[in-house]
């Protein structure tokens, strides 16, 4: 978690005149990070991978996870029928992946939305174009490479 305040400080202090203070960020009811001025903070971070996205006029939401052991046992309660059909319909290795992109897709969505993982198992997940249905919404993604490296320099 301090890798990604960090991360937040450097980005915000390049994109803004006044110096940025980690004391600003405040977390709402649900626990969600936020600060004034900023419609979408998104912080996400698994094992030794962090990340960050800002937006001053959307609301966003990013995961990341590390792959690993997650089997259909860790993870049933959020498919539906249909991600269930699909997912027993796979081999061996586009099971995980499978898994794994519906866990990070439906976990972006929820934190956009500011519920936490309350409610995951109602967010419904249109994979071709790339939307999901959730809370009377409409969410769109962008994927991002699998593995990407990031070095930062110069932080203070």
């Amino acid at each position: 978690m301090l890798s990604a305040r960090i991360l937040l400080k450097n980005m915000l202090n390049r994109i803004s005149a006044k110096p940025f203070d980690l004391k600003n960020i405040k977390k709402d009811k649900n626990g969600k990070p936020y600060l004034e001025g900023l419609k979408g903070l998104g912080i996400s971070h698994s094992s030794e991978m962090v990340a960050v996205a800002i937006s001053e006029k959307n609301m966003i939401g990013i995961d990341l996870q590390k792959i690993g052991k997650m089997t259909i046992n860790d993870f049933g309660f959020e498919l539906d029928t249909y991600e269930r059909k699909n997912y027993l319909a796979s081999d061996k290795k586009n099971k995980k992946e499978f898994l794994y992109n519906t866990w990070t897709m439906k976990e972006c969505v929820v934190k956009a939305d500011g519920m936490g993982l309350i409610g995951i198992e109602h967010v419904k997940l249109d994979r071709i174009n790339n939307v999901a249905f959730f809370n009377n919404r409409h969410w769109y993604f962008r994927k991002t490479p699998s593995i990407i490296y990031l070095r930062l320099t110069g932080l203070t």
